[in-house]
């Protein structure tokens, strides 16, 4: 309002009453503030002064979309500019028209082109304005006429649906099918519609009639689908039965004319003559173990069970057996038979020798079935002989599901000691430590890791099951050890810091966690950037946000980051700690550098709108932004951000003028008629997509939490590395609740026996 205020003072100067810039930022200001009558009165002088043709147009346009909404009857003003303005302004008008619901207007003002590329999609746009606008005959002229101008298969679809669309909605379905009839030279797709609106209307008889001479014999699989159809819809049930058996000699490869014959006598309650047709076929597949299982299925799939389990058991006896038996297993179960589902399955697993690999699909079946104890045995017979990661997986999932989870245990430690990918170790791992968590086994596993480690030979493989298990356990400083002696051997001292503080952050310890992140800055100035970024975030999570300010002052003096990237790093974390005076400060610094980042602006305009009376601010910002954007992407931005910030009704209703004039201005951008819907949808108080606006839930750990707050405050969009180690945390932290009890046994044990490590572990710990 004050700048508003200032810039009338200026223009009302000698200097300024002939300064086309200045009344044009008056009228812009006054615009966007809703004042109508001032804005309207700065645009007339500015079309006074204004020379330029191009700015002269877009004011005129301003001026008819602030009069569009006073419309009291007679043209709508903007029909009257694109007619008074000419040039191309009527093809750019309409468009408005249109999306403002004035189709009759749009349809008189745009302009079909002569021949040209063009002229089809002019055409269907004209079509469809004028059915809007319930002009039907205006609506077919147009229709025939995109009709004529189609090239393409599509292009001639859509141009006929429009047609038929246009027919419908004048109850002209039969005139439109008796053009098609005395049509000298009908396409392909034209004859598609004209049968489906015979169809439509009842003429069954006449549309298979149709359909057949069209086919001119060549029926594909698809076209005798269709023709079937037809019979049916016409009721003519013993054509249909004299289709189907004309297909069926001809094709008696080909199932589903038997299965159409068949349901046909089944919806007739004739389930004799449905049987023939399928009991004539099981003499000539007696060799086809393969026909007959899908004969089996079919059947199965009309339930006609009796005769599919005697087309199952032929199989079986053709060399079929293991389908036959597990085609027979499924179908009792769904019958509700689980005996003879079992009965089955014990038959097969009588004739499989051991080292089959059917046996597994064997093992599968038992599962579905609810035999979990049976596909234990039959997959331990065939681990005897055969060895397969998978197999072993399924086998120790198994185990826990029949209550045996000490072999669970071993095998998981076996596949995790085998495994060469690490997303499988990785499985493993989670797995087994879960498993031993369960059965209190915990404390066994790190007395047997810790002696390794004791006597030099645990495998780093070893050692990082052992820092996860005291992890999970809730014991940090234990596995902080373990790290520290794995450094002083020669294992790295900046890799295992790294790891410590992973540790530390996923037990939530942070003040170890600072520690530990101080010694990296120490050790490793290379990663400086990554530490002190995760510094603040650590003191963001312990309410300390002026530490949090002071790693972010060390950030900045830190080279080597470009600034921007800093800037909008540190304004996230600013804004959670609640200091929005200085994350809006920070903001502004990135924009500087980074005008095209849309998630800042968003982001500013939320700091903003959360500042106390700070709202008008955020809407301006946005008002602002969307005035000046020369890219469609920060104009959009920008009509997101007034509605993410709930701007008032006039600056809404400014957001709707300035979204039809960009549209007006590139009418050939299919994505900004988008933009309208939204802003309806949000008038309607159905909300939008408010990006970054949502508020993050806290999770089951403040860990869990700082690992939140840290994708919100940007650490995704700074290099590669940064955020590296936390990421991983969150990969890891996923698991088990934590078991705390255990792992003290281990290290009382440890202490008993007198060996070191432990015995300090378990003075830290009590």
């Amino acid at each position: 309002m004050a700048a508003a205020s200032l810039l009338a003072e200026l223009c009302a100067t000698p200097q300024g009453a002939g300064d086309v810039a200045l009344w044009r930022a008056l009228a812009c200001a006054r615009d966007m503030l809703g004042d109508r009558d001032e804005a309207l009165s700065a645009y007339s002088r500015l079309l006074d002064l204004c020379q330029d043709a191009g700015e002269r147009g877009r004011a005129e346009l301003r001026v008819a979309l602030l009069r569009s909404n006073r419309n009291g009857g007679g043209d709508p003003p903007l029909l009257a500019m694109a007619r008074a303005a000419g040039g191309d302004w009527p093809e750019r008008v309409a468009p408005l028209l249109a999306v403002t619901g004035e189709f009759a207007a749009a349809a008189n003002l745009a302009r079909a082109r002569d021949a040209g590329a063009e002229d089809f999609a002019e055409s269907v746009r004209l079509s469809s304005w004028a059915l809007a606008a319930a002009d039907l005959a205006g609506a077919r002229a147009q229709a025939e006429r995109a009709l004529e101008a189609a090239r393409l298969p599509r292009d001639r679809r859509y141009a006929l649906a429009v047609l038929v669309e246009a027919h419908r909605a004048g109850g002209a379905l039969e005139e439109l099918c008796e053009r098609f009839a005395v049509a000298p030279d009908l396409s392909a797709e034209a004859r598609e519609v004209w049968i489906d609106l015979l169809r439509e209307l009842g003429q069954a008889e006449q549309a298979m009639r149709l359909f057949e001479s069209t086919a001119d014999g060549r029926f594909t699989p698809e076209m005798r689908r269709e023709l079937l159809e037809m019979c049916r819809e016409a009721g003519a049930g013993e054509v249909l039965v004299e289709s189907f058996r004309r297909l069926i000699a001809a094709e008696p490869a080909m199932l589903e004319w038997r299965e159409g014959l068949a349901r046909h006598f089944l919806e007739r309650g004739d389930r004799q003559a449905a049987e023939a047709v399928w009991l004539e076929l099981l003499e000539s597949l007696r060799d086809d173990p393969g026909g007959l299982m899908r004969s089996a299925s079919s059947l199965a799939g009309l339930g006609l069970s009796a005769l599919a389990e005697r087309f199952a058991r032929q199989a079986g006896e053709q060399g079929g057996a293991v389908a036959a038996a597990l085609f027979l297993c499924d179908l009792k179960h769904r019958l509700g038979q689980p005996d003879a589902a079992r009965a089955a399955l014990d038959d097969l697993r009588a004739k499989l020798a051991p080292e089959d690999p059917e046996r597994v699909r064997l093992a599968e079946a038992y599962e579905r079935i609810g035999r979990q104890a049976e596909a234990v045995q039959v997959l331990e017979g065939f681990r005897a002989d055969e060895r397969a990661e998978d197999v072993d997986m399924r086998l120790a999932w198994l185990y826990s599901q029949v209550g045996r989870d000490a072999d669970a245990l071993a095998l998981w430690r076996e596949i995790w000691e085998a495994a060469a990918s690490l997303p499988r170790q990785r499985h493993a791992e989670d797995r087994l430590l879960n498993v031993a968590a369960r059965i209190g086994a915990l404390a066994d596993i790190a007395v047997d890791l810790e002696e390794k480690i004791a006597a030099g030979a645990a495998t780093p493989r070893e050692r990082g099951l052992l820092v996860n298990l005291y992890t999970l356990a809730g014991d940090p400083v234990s596995a902080a050890e373990v790290l520290a002696e794995h450094a002083r051997g020669g294992g790295g001292e900046i890799a295992s810091l790294k790891e410590t503080a992973r540790v530390y952050l996923t037990c939530c310890d942070f003040r170890s966690y600072e520690r530990t992140l101080h010694q990296l800055l120490a050790a490793d100035p290379a990663g400086r950037e990554d530490y002190l970024a995760q510094l603040a975030m650590s003191a963001l999570e312990r309410a300390r946000p002026e530490d949090a300010k002071k790693a972010l002052e060390e950030l900045k003096e830190t080279p080597g980051q470009e600034a921007g990237e800093r800037d909008e790093f540190a304004a996230g974390v600013l804004a959670l700690a609640g200091l929005r005076d200085e994350a809006i400060a920070a903001y502004r610094r990135a924009l500087v550098l980074h005008p095209d980042r849309i998630e800042a602006w968003l982001l500013l305009g939320g700091c903003l709108a959360e500042e106390g009376e700070g709202k008008p601010r955020a809407v301006g910002l946005f008002q602002q932004l969307a005035e000046a954007a020369d890219k469609d992407d920060l104009f959009t931005v920008a009509i997101d951000g007034l509605l993410n910030v709930d701007a008032p009704r006039l600056a809404l209703e400014w957001a709707s003028r300035a979204v039809l004039e960009r549209i007006a201005l590139r009418p050939e951008k299919a994505y900004l008629y988008q933009l309208p819907a939204r802003r309806a949808r949000s008038a309607r108080g159905i909300p939008g997509a408010r990006r970054g606006a949502a508020q993050e839930g806290r999770g089951a750990s403040r860990g869990a939490d700082l690992l939140a707050r840290q994708r919100r405050a940007g650490l995704q969009r700074l290099p590669a590395r940064r955020g590296a180690l936390l990421r991983r945390a969150r990969l890891r932290c996923r698991g088990p609740a934590p078991v705390r009890g255990p792992p003290r046994r281990a290290v009382s044990r440890r202490r008993a026996s007198g060996q070191g490590g432990g015995a300090r572990r378990g003075a830290r710990q009590g």
